[in-house]
């Protein structure tokens, strides 16, 4: 081996190992970043399971099927929600009515 050849090979040497360090870094980038979307989806997932619960329990409470309202709050959430509101602003004005029929009634 000659010093012509022995000079490339130490810069591609020198080029490679500079190519690994930086794939390295991105490595352990990537691995964090990883890290950190998983607990969002744990945290994500955590908050569903209380809404379903959530959904469960106004069911319950409204004479409704709470296993329907878990599910359907577990795994459609955002339009459940929309729906639990436009139901319970529905009950509210039906128990309004309601209570006016009674007092009418009374007197």
């Amino acid at each position: 081996m000659n010093l012509s050849q022995a000079v490339p090979e130490a810069e591609e040497i020198q080029r490679l190992e500079t190519k690994i360090s930086k794939l390295e870094g991105e490595i352990r980038s990537l691995k964090s970043d990883t890290r950190s979307l998983k607990n969002q989806v744990d945290d994500v997932g955590v908050i569903l399971v209380f809404f379903a619960f959530f959904c469960a329990l106004w069911a319950q409470n409204t004479g409704r099927n709470p296993w329907l309202w878990f599910f359907l709050g577990l795994f459609f959430h955002i339009i459940t929600g929309f729906v639990l509101l436009y139901k319970n602003s529905s009950d509210k004005k039906d128990n309004t009515s309601a209570g006016s029929t009674r007092k009418v009634e009374i007197e």
